[in-house]
Order: structure tokens, then sequence, then C-alpha cells
């Protein structure tokens, strides 16, 4: 395995014991955190605040800094995000960069989260005139965290070869393979893949939390449903929702593609859903967005006024 992190871990254990190294990772979170969500509530982008706290809550982001492993995907993905939520649209390179990092310090954990958060919060509307284009805005930035990610892997062990001398390309086929497909005792096909998305759905709070919290995860999707469906107004960008659809369904495509990985690693894969969550969220306030109510209130208003003079 190749973790980029023990650059930044190796240093750390010279002058820090590994409990404040975790306490360090839980604060920088923590911050990083809070500055994101202060920042959208500045710009009041309420819906996508309520999404990422929401998207925390169900990943229980509590636990991550207690993992040397796999906080850095998740600081990337905040560190990241504030810089797409402070540009009016983000440049392909924040993404080219955003891969790059995410290939270098990540091993498969949450990995298209460093993708998904921040494009998810760079496409949400804004004032007028300065909402970015949500199908060019997308695949620029997807391409982009792609060839960065493609790109660093490839990389990686291109400089292992060399340095090493050593042909490295087995070691590459083997354990792409394991994780594409490979085997697990006693799980047919079907199974593990149908397994890699609902191990991870049930490992959401409050899913997994036993019966109840299944009743009260179906709850809560029945209710946001409803909410949707009843508060719906005329007049939602069609665009916008099927690329925050599209958005919000890439871990579980990683999932189906990594199944084997994902269903015996649901425990800490399943975080890359914290996206699913924000997504969710931005298509409700797109369906039921207040400004579009306000001006057919306004527009019945007038109409009722000129009816009566």
């Amino acid at each position: 395995y190749w973790h980029g992190s023990l650059a930044l871990v190796r240093p750390l254990l010279a002058a820090l014991t590994l409990r404040q190294i975790y306490a360090l990772c839980g604060a920088a979170l923590a911050l990083l955190a809070a500055a994101l969500l202060a920042l959208l509530l500045r710009q009041r982008a309420y819906a996508s605040a309520a999404g990422v706290f929401a998207g925390m809550l169900a990943t229980a982001f509590w636990f991550v800094p207690l993992s040397l492993e796999y906080v850095w995907a998740c600081l990337l993905a905040l560190i990241l995000s504030l810089f797409a939520v402070r540009r009016r649209e983000p440049p392909a390179l924040l993404f080219l960069f955003g891969g790059m990092l995410t290939g270098y310090f990540d091993f498969l954990t949450a990995e298209t989260l460093t993708l998904t958060l921040p494009l998810l919060l760079a496409l949400r509307p804004r004032r007028e005139g300065e909402t970015p284009e949500p199908v060019g805005t997308a695949w620029r930035g997807a391409v982009s965290w792609g060839f960065g990610y493609v790109g660093m892997w490839t990389l990686k062990w291109a400089l292992a070869a060399a340095i090493l001398r050593e042909n490295v390309m087995p070691y590459i086929t083997e354990h792409i393979s394991e994780r594409l497909g490979g085997t697990i005792a006693g799980v047919g096909p079907l199974r593990r893949a149908a397994g890699a998305i609902g191990r991870n759905i049930m490992c959401l709070f409050p899913v997994g939390w036993g019966v109840a919290g299944a009743l009260a995860g179906l709850a809560v999707v029945l209710g946001a449903a409803y909410y949707g469906y009843v508060y719906r107004r005329p007049g939602a960008d069609k665009r916008r929702l099927a690329v925050y659809a599209a958005v919000g369904l890439v871990p579980y495509l990683r999932y189906l593609a990594l199944r084997n990985h994902s269903y015996l690693h649901c425990f800490f894969t399943y975080r890359a859903q914290l996206a699913t969550v924000l997504a969710i969220a931005l298509i409700l306030a797109e369906l039921t967005d207040k400004s579009r109510r306000s001006a057919e209130g306004r527009a019945r208003k007038k109409s009722k006024n000129r009816a009566a003079g």
C-alpha cells in the first residue's frame, strides 16, 4: 500500500504521541467543518449548509479523526469545498489538484468525496447572474478530478518501478482485479454486488441502529419525499436536478465498480454517501425554491388586483 499521508504523519510522530495526532486531526476537521458551514450560512445557502450538516451526522463524521487512514480524504474534501464555495465558478484546476492530492494521500476510503462534495457546493444556486452552468461545470470538474486521480496513481507506480528497478505490473493487476472482482467465501456475485450497496447504506445513521434505526431512516426518506412532492413548485431547473442526482449516485457507482472492496470495507467506504445526503437536500431545495414560490404569490396577487380593478 502507498500511504502518502506518512509524509505528514512521520514528522508529527517526532513531536506528538498518537493520541495527540488524533486530537490534532479532530481539531483540524472540526475547524474546517465549522468554517464551511459558517461560510455557507453567511452566503445564505441554507439548504447546502443543512445538507452538509445532515450528511456529517449520517456518516458519523466525529469518528473520522480516529483513523490516520481515512481522515485525509475528509480533510481534503473540506479544504476543496471551502475553495469551491468562495468562487463563483471554481476552475477545473481546483478539481485537478483535488484528484492528484487524493491519489497521493488516500487509499480507497471515501476518495470520491473530494470530487462530489466541492462539486455539489459549486453547483448550488447563487445570486442572480452568478449561478454556474450545471452540466458544463460538472463535466469539467469530473474530468479534471479523474485525470488528476488516475494520473497521480500512474505516476506513483512509474516512480516505484524506476526507483526500485522492478516490474510492478503483476502487483498492480493483482490488486486491481482483487478489488474490482475477487471472491468472498460464501458470497455469490449477485449477492456481493447487492451487498456492496446495501451494506454501505446500512452503515448510515440512524439506519444501522437495529430495527428502530432502520424505521427511523425510512421515516426520514419518506418525509423528504413527502416534502418534495407536496411543496414542489413549477420552474425547477431540470438540468440542475439531473446533475445533482448524477453526482449523488457517484458513491453507488463506485461501490459497484469496486464491489469486493466496498462489500468488505463498508465500515469506512460508506462515508462517501455524505455527498448523496447533500445532493438530496439540494434537490429538495430546487424543487421547493422559495424565490419561485414568492414570485408566484406576487403574480397571483397582481392578477387578483387587475381582476378587481
